[in-house]
């Protein structure tokens, strides 16, 4: 597994209000989740991963990118 793949936070108690955000804000979501999650060491991967979404997704790629991993930070939130 590679680095961002291994840096999927968890956000207790927030993760469909991250998969929502970035279902209509892609990417801002991710910084969120990245910004209060208890897990430091994954702080910078996930702010990188969110500022790749902002950029990418007018060409699609980044809205999709951004829901995948809105949903799978609600998954390992619950």
């Amino acid at each position: 597994m590679g680095l961002f793949e291994d840096s999927t936070p968890r956000c207790e108690g927030m993760g469909i209000v991250i998969l929502l955000i970035n279902f209509f804000f892609p990417g801002f979501g991710t910084i969120l989740a990245a910004l209060i999650t208890s897990e430091k060491e994954k702080m910078q991967p996930t702010l990188i991963v969110g500022i790749l979404q902002i950029v990418t997704s007018w060409i699609l790629i980044g809205w999709l990118w951004a829901i995948w991993w809105g949903y799978k930070i609600m998954q390992a939130s619950a």
